[in-house]
């Protein structure tokens, strides 16, 4: 995971993290509060140091968490990476060779639950989840509390694949990926089913590239889709 996040790029595919926080670039207005759920070892939440004052990383994982904390913390990890085998290679992140140094001071992590999120994490300005959705029971009840969690009129970020699976998410649950009164539903229109109308869509949904090393021999390909929704202002 931290080669993903921290590793030297692969198949010509430039690091995911990066490429979702410039994509938000042209829709982020208020820059004090961002809130990073399903952070895992931080790079995303680095990246959105750069645009906001203050950033929260959350994620369900105490090993990821820990590992983010040692990079904000000292400025780098070391790691391992399978080659073949038991064979491996050992790497470091490091934030100043990311250019990321000096947003460690304005980052905070802490392990939570992305179903149940600690009250106190309200206020923000935008909300990023990055495959996120697939990977809850409920995701309907998540996108829901989402809305009390962000200033109004703040912004929404979802990146996911759509990978649903009956072993994280009842089929009852899932957003999209099946047939409704005999037609297909995605997951892109039962979130428009879902967010609107307490929010809007702001972006042309975007499919982001990410490649992720298994060995030196094997990689994962695959895409995102992201789409940026900001609330709608009461009474507008």
């Amino acid at each position: 995971e931290l080669d993903f996040h921290y590793g030297p790029t692969y198949l010509g595919v430039s690091n995911f993290h990066q490429n979702v926080v410039e994509e938000l670039l042209p829709f982020v207005e208020r820059r004090g509060r961002a809130l990073d759920i399903g952070c895992s070892c931080g790079r995303s939440s680095f990246e959105l140091a750069r645009l906001f004052e203050t950033v929260e990383g959350v994620d369900f994982s105490a090993n990821y968490i820990q590992k983010a904390w040692q990079i904000a913390e000292t400025g780098q990890v070391r790691y391992v990476v399978a080659t073949e085998g038991d064979l491996v290679d050992y790497r470091e992140a490091n934030l100043n060779q990311l250019s990321l140094a000096e947003t460690a001071s304005r980052v905070h992590f802490s392990q939570s639950d992305a179903s149940n999120l600690r009250a106190s994490l309200v206020g923000f300005d935008l909300i990023l989840a990055l495959n996120v959705i697939d990977r809850l029971h409920d995701p309907v009840q998540f996108l829901t509390d989402m809305s009390t969690r962000l200033h109004e009129g703040g912004i929404l970020v979802i990146a996911s694949s759509y990978d649903w699976d009956q072993r994280l998410t009842p089929k009852k649950n899932w957003l999209g990926g099946f047939k409704q009164d005999g037609e297909p539903l995605t997951t892109f229109e039962g979130l428009k089913q879902t967010l609107q109308p307490s929010f809007e869509l702001i972006n042309q949904p975007q499919h982001i590239p990410c490649a992720r090393r298994e060995t030196q021999n094997r990689f994962q390909f695959g895409y995102c889709e992201l789409t940026i929704w900001k609330q709608r202002v009461v009474g507008s």
